[in-house]
């Protein structure tokens, strides 16, 4: 049983590509600001949250684009 399917188009790579991304970048941002957190570096938490968020943000709205483009057939996925 495969858990991740193989995409098979552009616009599935790209998901594939933008949900591992957001993964990635997310959870790198979280320790960073969790070890500014314990270490006392006020620029380090403040950098963490606001790039982590900002990623966030930014990867779903491009999901949201594709999901879109999808229920409307306007792309294959």
């Amino acid at each position: 049983m495969q858990l991740v399917h193989k995409p098979r188009t552009i616009s599935g790579w790209s998901r594939f590509y933008l949900r591992v991304f957001r993964t990635v970048v997310v959870a790198s941002c979280v320790a960073f600001a969790a070890s500014g957190w314990i270490a006392h570096i006020q620029w380090l938490v403040a950098a963490g949250v606001t790039i982590g968020l900002g990623e966030f943000v930014e990867c779903t709205f491009y999901l949201m684009v594709l999901n879109w483009g999808e229920r409307s057939r306007r792309i294959d996925i």
